[in-house]
């Protein structure tokens, strides 16, 4: 479990009973306060959203790809878009944290920064 830094806000949400009733039962056995439970479903739903828009991106990306080695028929250097390099840097930091699992590390907040470090660095390679 994270701690917060004090950075966090405060979401009102409003349940339905019986939804609310089903929270506070999981949260219980889980033994864990309501707010805790459910901060932690909302930012394993984040994560969810972060792999479908990288499943996503790395898809088009492909098809860009495709499209892109057919119109090059000389030896010219080829660019990727920074799109294109978001998607993969990001692909490779949530893998790395994924595997590290390091506890407490708000992993979430991180991912898009170290991406943009990444594809930084993907241009000072690339010259």
């Amino acid at each position: 479990m994270r701690k917060l830094t004090g950075q966090s806000n405060l979401v009102t949400l409003r349940l339905d009973p019986e939804v609310l009733k089903f929270y506070r039962t999981e949260a219980q056995r889980n033994g864990k306060s309501l707010s805790v439970y459910l901060r932690e479903l909302l930012e394993a739903g984040h994560m969810y959203e972060q792999i479908q828009s990288t499943k996503l991106d790395i898809r088009e990306m492909f098809e860009e790809f495709k499209s892109d080695m057919q119109k090059i028929q000389d030896s010219q250097k080829l660019w990727l878009p920074d799109r294109i390099l978001k998607s993969i840097a990001r692909t490779e930091v949530m893998l790395e944290e994924i595997i590290e699992r390091n506890g407490g590390k708000p992993v979430l907040f991180k991912l898009y920064d170290k991406a943009v470090e990444l594809v930084q660095r993907f241009k000072r390679d690339e010259d």
